[in-house]
């Protein structure tokens, strides 16, 4: 999923907790909950094109669990922090889950770890041109970097780049 769909929908989040709360604060909240746990694609990048390494697949900051755990402290705690932080990441893990088109387990962080966080048992499929929605997301950096990452891709992936 890319970087507007999540900051869109944090700031919808966001909105309707700041007008139920009557906390502007909760929008940048809401966006911020629904976009940073995607700095863990960081590490899997680096994994992936810098170590070439398509065996796995990490995404530490993805997980139902996380969810509800976010859930139950919310639960207890009412304030409306809790609740813009839960349902922010929420979406975030929604929109992923769906937007992914990922297996039912892909998003359920034990049982990457489980596996050992091997690719196709977390994912289902190998994933060339990952770097994609990053480049495309990221227009001020994206187009610079894309050519290194297609490189790295053509390296990794003859089967698909065969001319």
């Amino acid at each position: 999923m890319k970087l507007i769909p999540h900051a869109t929908t944090g700031a919808a989040v966001g909105s309707l907790v700041a007008w139920g709360w009557n906390e502007p604060l909760a929008i940048p909240l809401g966006v911020a909950a629904a976009v940073l746990p995607d700095v863990d694609h960081i590490f899997d990048f680096y994994w992936h094109y810098v170590r070439r390494s398509r065996k796995r697949l990490f995404i530490l900051f993805h997980g139902w669990e996380f969810v509800i755990l976010l859930h139950l402290y919310q639960f207890f705690d009412h304030s409306w922090w809790a609740s813009t932080i839960s349902l922010g990441y929420a979406s975030q893990i929604i929109l992923d889950q769906i937007g992914n088109n990922a297996k039912w387990n892909t998003y359920i962080f034990s049982w990457r770890a489980w596996n050992r966080f091997r690719r196709f048992e977390s994912y289902g499929k190998d994933s060339p041109g990952f770097y994609k929605a990053f480049t495309q997301s990221v227009p001020w950096l994206g187009p610079k970097m894309e050519p290194w990452f297609k490189q790295r891709d053509k390296e990794m992936y003859p089967e698909v780049y065969s001319d």
